[in-house]
């Protein structure tokens, strides 16, 4: 799961964040992966904070998911909506925390739609 951006932005890619993501067995198994789960794979994996920091930066949506760093200290994880603006927002000092959040999150609106 955690790898999934460098398989989306791999040269050789020709599939939808979607697919990679169905392809992963996330859709059959989702309910058993939860922010504690990610959390403790991105203290394995910490790399991979920045390319999902990178992925929520790089979004260019009405609606959606953000996570980004607030005063080099905080980082904010929370949901834009395109006609009522930021409805939620949540505030932490640790970036793993962050992005384990962010991602749980980011993870169901792809596989919901």
């Amino acid at each position: 799961i955690l790898s999934l951006l460098e398989r989306f932005y791999s040269s050789d890619n020709n599939q939808s964040i979607y697919s990679l993501l169905r392809n992963t067995g996330y859709f059959e198994s989702h309910s058993n992966i939860n922010e504690n789960s990610i959390k403790e794979a991105l203290e394995q994996h910490p790399q991979y904070v920045d390319q999902w920091l990178q992925w929520s930066e790089d979004k260019r949506v009405d609606s959606g998911w953000f996570f980004f760093i607030q005063n080099d200290r905080k980082y904010l994880v929370g949901f834009l909506d395109a006609d009522k603006g930021t409805t939620e927002k949540m505030e932490y000092s640790d970036r793993k925390s962050a992005c384990a959040v962010f991602i749980k999150r980011e993870l169901e609106s792809i596989r919901i739609g």
